[in-house]
């Protein structure tokens, strides 16, 4: 027996082991290191990273849209233009409902040129039917056959608001057409000749009444047959035109700025007895307004200067954007107004004092 032949055996035999040990550490390291880099390589493929790429490749998969939008909606307004013979704003604005008066039955005094024109037609693209009213029955005609060929519906009626028995008739005339009432505008006035209106004291005394009749008793009279009609209905509103002068006039024009004081005052004066049978009355108050009213400033290239001038942005007034201001007002989103005088002079007022 040699016992240090059998020593020698084992320890190679432990050598060879250690070896294998070494080997199958030096494997787990390794796949432990690989485990790691598989980690670190694909840890940033979380499920943000993931939805990312689906986003990616589903825009990637997917037409783009826009330019087909673009077409469509081209072919569309295209389409309704033609379909209302080339009268898409009126569609437009009955399609939307901005303004909340599709079904609304409307008077306008006054309304056959100038504001009260501009008024009638805003009223009928916003929706409502419209009785067009002026002592001028071929200017009222003109302006119903207008908004009829624009799609819109009304129809004409003489009235001279100095007259109380005629705005009765104007207030039945309504109801007859249309079968109620619930919107007035309360515009019709007039002006002695620029200039012409004078100081109070050399003012003749048959101007002074019938500027005061017109402007103010006529508003008067339009009101006092139009509250039960309305009061009938459950409510509605009505618009006076007052003035810039209603607060601060311009020396000269004495009848006018009194009379349109008065509509200012006596519309804030009716609001409380209106406001429980459901009705608001509200005044506006233009600046100077590009109308026949205002024809002799208009003529005279150093009067129209000097007048846009006294407006903050130096521009005179637009007929259509006072017809805008109407429309607000017989809508609902006018609801919390009553009583009140909106000057929409565009600053004009801001020059002045009273």
């Amino acid at each position: 027996m040699c016992f240090g032949g059998g020593n020698s055996g084992a320890a190679e035999a432990a050598a060879s082991q250690a070896r294998l040990d070494a080997q199958e550490a030096a494997r787990q390291d390794r796949i432990k290191a690989g485990q790691a880099k598989i980690d670190q390589i694909f840890g940033q493929f979380d499920q943000p990273y993931f939805d990312k790429y689906r986003q990616d490749y589903i825009a990637a998969q997917t037409p783009d849209l826009t330019h087909q939008y673009d077409v469509a909606r081209d072919k569309m307004t295209a389409a309704l233009a033609e379909a209302v013979a080339g009268k898409p704003q009126r569609l437009y604005n009955q399609l939307t409902l901005a303004s909340g008066l599709p079904g609304k039955r409307a008077i306008v005094t006054g309304g056959g040129s100038g504001i009260g024109r501009a008024s009638s037609e805003a009223l009928a693209r916003a929706g409502a039917s419209v009785v067009v009213s002026d002592i001028d029955l071929d200017a009222a005609t003109a302006v119903a056959e207008g908004i009829a060929a624009d799609g819109g519906v009304a129809v004409p009626q003489r009235c001279d608001v100095a007259e109380p028995d005629e705005c009765g008739a104007l207030v039945a005339h309504a109801i007859d057409a249309f079968g109620g009432l619930d919107v007035l505008h309360a515009n019709a006035g007039i002006a002695l000749a620029f200039r012409g209106d004078g100081f109070a004291p050399q003012i003749d005394p048959a101007d002074w009444d019938r500027v005061i009749r017109v402007n103010l008793s006529g508003v008067f009279h339009c009101v006092h047959h139009a509250v039960p009609a309305m009061a009938a209905r459950g409510g509605g509103s009505i618009i006076t035109t007052a003035s810039s002068m209603s607060t601060v006039p311009l020396g000269g024009m004495d009848a006018y700025a009194a009379s349109k004081g008065g509509v200012a005052m006596l519309t804030k004066s009716m609001a409380p007895g209106c406001g429980p049978l459901g009705i608001r009355i509200n005044a506006i108050g233009p600046g100077y307004v590009e109308t026949p009213m205002n024809g002799v400033i208009l003529d005279d290239p150093t009067l129209t200067g000097l007048f846009a001038a006294g407006h903050a942005d130096g521009h005179l007034q637009t007929p259509d954007e006072i017809g805008d201001l109407v429309v607000f007002l017989a809508s609902d989103a006018s609801r919390s107004l009553n009583g009140a005088l909106l000057t929409c002079d565009r600053g004009w007022t801001s020059f002045k004092r009273p």
